[in-house]
């Protein structure tokens, strides 16, 4: 677990030596423990209150709202009030066993105009503790490539030490990269659930086949991958579709075999149809993911 806070610390760190001279917000808070505000005026009154399980999610809630300037935690009803104007109230205070009151303190900042560093800073607060489960809602959005590999990799070494993320996301690619086990939603509901290679092989449909054809002088190239392609949707037992095809490349989609008959198969033909290279590979987490939305698509239509 210790592995997961320095790795977090570790990204805090660069975040907040990244953005020196940019527009920024404050990141730390004092705390009076056992005190409330006595707001005695309507500029004290709290403009929200939210339930938190702690104080540290008190301080985060009121941190990631650029408005709030102090917050109160009430432990008995783990209620958090967030104060966005706390004027004359730090010298004013009520003595309260049951709370404990912070206020942002001045000059202590992270930036607030880059919606990707604020995703950063988020993601590091979040796994800092470090909890038993974090809840991550889209965090490498708007991310440059850089710092979302090390993000991913901070995910990966959190994971290792035994930290449970739910995360949410649109990329395949990083979900394929980070999740060991992915569900789909449709409509608000789990459509599917279960390790990435389960997916694939329950709703993968077959196998995406990639070939390149020879280049042959006279610019007849578009003549060969057309016999190509006549030749697989000629074999109708394997039940081939053309997804795309250029100049010199075709793209087809195998609803039934198996990779070994299909490497015969293109092997056996391979000379007389003038092909070059081809690969055979599993249905993509995408064409999954694309898959259940066609079939929204289709039940809307109807």
């Amino acid at each position: 677990m210790m592995a997961s806070t320095r790795v977090c610390l570790w990204l805090l760190f660069i975040i907040m030596t990244q953005v020196v001279g940019e527009d920024t917000e404050s990141i730390i808070m004092s705390l009076m423990i056992n005190s409330k505000f006595q707001c005695a005026n309507t500029t004290c009154l709290s403009f929200n209150n939210v339930i938190t399980s702690n104080i540290r999610n008190c301080q985060v809630a009121c941190l990631t709202q650029s408005q709030c300037r102090a917050a109160t935690f009430h432990r008995s009803t783990s209620n958090c009030e967030l104060f966005g104007n706390i004027l004359n109230q730090n010298g004013n205070m009520l003595a309260d066993v049951d709370t404990t009151s912070m206020s942002v303190i001045s000059e202590t900042r992270f930036p607030s105009g880059h919606g990707g560093t604020k995703r950063r800073l988020h993601a590091a607060i979040a796994l800092i503790g470090p909890p038993l489960v974090a809840i991550l809602d889209e965090p490498t959005t708007g991310v440059d490539p850089n710092a979302r590999q090390q993000m991913q990799e901070i995910f990966l070494n959190a994971v290792k030490a035994k930290l449970t993320i739910i995360l949410t996301s649109h990329s395949m690619d990083e979900c394929e990269r980070v999740c060991n086990r992915l569900g789909i939603m449709v409509r608000g509901q789990l459509a599917c659930l279960g390790t990435i290679q389960h997916l694939k092989s329950k709703f993968g449909r077959g196998y995406t086949i990639e070939i390149k054809v020879h280049t042959i002088p006279g610019d007849t190239n578009a003549m060969v991958i057309q016999n190509v392609q006549r030749f697989l949707l000629s074999q109708r037992q394997y039940q081939i579709e053309v997804k795309e095809t250029t100049h010199s490349t075709g793209l087809f989609q195998c609803g039934q075999s198996t990779p070994a008959e299909l490497f015969q198969l293109l092997e056996e033909n391979k000379q007389q149809l003038h092909i070059e290279t081809y690969t055979i590979s599993q249905t993509t987490l995408e064409q999954i993911f694309l898959s259940f939305g066609k079939q929204i698509q289709t039940s809307t239509d109807e």
